[in-house]
């Protein structure tokens, strides 16, 4: 009996460095995904700034040309989608390895990682209609264009704003990813370590859901007044169909509200659960 207890100890111990192993594998390829976020954020906010400069520009009289701030939206939208993919793939995954006890059996009473997949489907829902939107708006012929006004101006700034939160939340969010590396790593290491000087990831995850939170209400904010401006504009000339891509970024920041409200409410229940684990999501 002490040699079968022996084995089953030492089978149990195994089972954790595999599960151990599969847990990095994710977190890498999360911190891969959360990489290219970030170079969609460089081309968000190139897009932003050429809206502003464009904006300024037509405002003391001038003529200015949208042509390339609309690819780096398309580009933007792309690559977010591609990246917002590969992380709900990741966590679905992880909560499914996270999820079952010894008998594969799923255990739905931990709190949080069901809200952080019910995220990551809202966020791939979201970008999917942003880049339907975005192509849509840089195939749509010019037939009328918005007054250039003070308030158009602020609204601008606004969403160059958004977008600079939105890098910062996304480095949160990688430098949060390889806590989480690291966090497993200790488990194995030959030196005695204080678990209480390792970053826990939740507070790091928490921090960032906050950030895209008031960023997507930021856009969103953007996104109304920029469609009421092409209403006011565009009513009496064009078809109605005419503003469908200024209607989709305000359908797509409204599942972008959501999905970050059910990733914060998440973390914050992971948090309180107060345990040494990494995070997955965004």
């Amino acid at each position: 009996m002490l040699k079968k207890s022996k084995r089953h100890h030492k089978n149990n111990k195994y089972d954790k460095y595999e599960h151990d192993l599969k847990l990095i594998e994710l977190l890498n390829t999360q911190a891969q995904a959360i990489k290219i976020y970030l170079i969609a954020d460089i081309f968000f906010y190139y897009f932003a700034e050429a809206e502003l400069q464009s904006a300024y520009v037509e405002y003391y009289g001038g003529e200015s040309d949208n042509y390339y701030e609309n690819i780096f939206l398309i580009k933007g939208s792309y690559l977010s989608l591609l990246a917002s993919l590969i992380i709900s793939n990741v966590s679905f995954i992880a909560y499914d390895l996270n999820t079952k006890n010894n008998k594969g059996i799923i255990d739905y009473s931990k709190e949080g990682d069901k809200e952080i997949i019910t995220a990551s489907v809202y966020t791939v829902m979201l970008f999917y209609i942003n880049s339907i939107g975005a192509t849509a708006l840089y195939y749509r012929e010019n037939l009328c264009k918005a007054e250039i006004d003070d308030g158009w101006l602020e609204i601008s700034k606004i969403q160059l704003t958004s977008y600079i939160i939105r890098f910062f939340a996304d480095y949160l969010t990688l430098s949060e990813t390889l806590e989480g590396i690291e966090l497993i790593k200790s488990k194995y290491s030959n030196v005695k370590i204080d678990y209480r000087n390792v970053q826990n990831p939740d507070s790091t995850a928490i921090m960032a859901a906050i950030l895209y939170l008031i960023q997507r209400i930021m856009l969103f904010f953007v996104n109304f007044r920029v469609y009421a401006y092409m209403y006011d504009a565009c009513v009496q000339i064009a078809d109605i169909n005419y503003l469908l891509p200024n209607e989709m970024p305000i359908l797509g920041s409204t599942f972008g509200i959501i999905a970050d409200t059910f990733a914060l409410d998440g973390f914050i229940k992971i948090y309180r659960r107060n345990i040494d684990k990494p995070v997955f999501g965004r």
